[in-house]
C-alpha cells in the first residue's frame, strides 16, 4: 500500500480471527495438537504464523511494516464483539469505521503453507481496496 493511503487507512483496520479460542487452557491445548498432531491442527493461521514459542519473528515484522493497524483476534473474542454468526474461522476481516469486510476467508487461509504466501495473499487483498 502506498504512503499516499496513510490518512485513509487509519480509519481502517485488519483483524486477523484465529479458529481457536482464548485463554491459558485453550492455549496449552492447541500448543499440544499443534505439537503432536499438526496435520489435524484446526488453524492454518496459527500454524503458518506461530512457533512453539510465540509469533513468529518474520511474520511480526511483515505485520509492524503495514501501513494499517492490525489486530489478532481468537473466535471466541470475536464472536463477542462482532455479531457475525455465519463467520467461519481462520479468516481476516477488514474494519472501516462500522463496517466489516470479509477479505480472507477461511478457504483462501486454509490454502497457506508459509509465512510469504501469507504475506503475499495479504498484501495482494489489500492492494485491492487500495
Amino acid at each position: 500500500m502506498s504512503s499516499s493511503n496513510v490518512g485513509r487507512n487509519a480509519q481502517m483496520e485488519l483483524i486477523f480471527v484465529y479458529n481457536a479460542d482464548s485463554g491459558l487452557f485453550n492455549q496449552a491445548k492447541d500448543y499440544f495438537h499443534k505439537l503432536l498432531r499438526p496435520k489435524t491442527y484446526p488453524c492454518q493461521l496459527c500454524a503458518v504464523s506461530y512457533g512453539n514459542f510465540g509469533m513468529k519473528k518474520d511474520w511480526k515484522e511483515y505485520v509492524d511494516s503495514l501501513e494499517i493497524p492490525v489486530r489478532f483476534l481468537h473466535k471466541d473474542e470475536f464472536n463477542e464483539e462482532f455479531d457475525m454468526p455465519d463467520a467461519k474461522f481462520p479468516c481476516a476481516y477488514l474494519r472501516n469505521s462500522s463496517d466489516l469486510e470479509l477479505i480472507v476467508p477461511r478457504k483462501e487461509m486454509n490454502k497457506v503453507k508459509t509465512i510469504p504466501e501469507l504475506e503475499d495473499l495479504v498484501n495482494k487483498k489489500l492492494n485491492t481496496i487500495s
